[in-house]
């Protein structure tokens, strides 16, 4: 059984990408390297994803282990500053990456580095499908026969925090995509 939280390394790392996508005019002009306000772009999208997801960390911290795990025996106080820390590091690492790859002349690889990091995301969300779809306990998730649970879509407080989760990615990601893009248009293309 894979954890759901794993489902937001996956989501970070892509979207890391995607913000360096839309700089390739600045990288390839400037030749960046290291750690570029491009780079941190990705890294506070990690970071700003993490703290929005984080009622689901306090609220249902067994959904969030995918029930993997018993979050009693985690409490989520312990790892969840690890666990935002660790999203902002894998949203720069593929900012970093795209922007490595981008400088170097390998935009179509740095474009496949994204499209292989949306991959996982479809593959570990398959592969945690019906964890992510019920919201449940531990204990109940792995009672013979099963215990209660109830569909996400009918968890109001979930349905909300999907809205929070979506309109703080949507509010950081778009305009720092479209300042790249305006910023680039006035380079000359290489």
């Amino acid at each position: 059984m894979v954890a759901t939280v794993l489902i937001d390394f996956q989501t970070a790392f892509p979207v890391g990408v995607l913000l360096v996508l839309f700089a390739r005019r600045q990288i390839e002009s400037e030749q960046v390297a290291g750690f570029t306000r491009y780079v941190r772009a990705g890294a506070i999208f990690g970071l700003i994803y993490g703290l929005a997801v984080g009622y689901w960390c306090f609220a249902y911290p067994d959904w969030m282990w995918g029930y993997a795990v018993d979050a009693a025996a985690w409490p989520t106080l312990w790892w969840y500053p690890g666990f935002v820390l660790a999203l902002g590091i894998v949203g720069g690492a593929g900012s970093w990456m795209a922007q490595a790859l981008i400088a170097r002349g390998r935009f179509w690889w740095a474009l496949g580095v994204g499209l292989f990091g949306a991959w996982l995301l479809i593959s570990v969300w398959a592969m945690t499908f019906d964890e992510y779809m019920n919201l449940s306990t531990y204990a109940d998730w792995h009672a013979i026969p099963r215990g209660p649970t109830m569909p996400t879509n009918e968890a109001s407080d979930w349905a909300i925090g999907s809205v929070v989760v979506t309109i703080a990615m949507l509010l950081y990601a778009i305009p720092t995509m479209a300042g790249f893009f305006l910023e680039g248009r006035r380079l000359p293309r290489h």
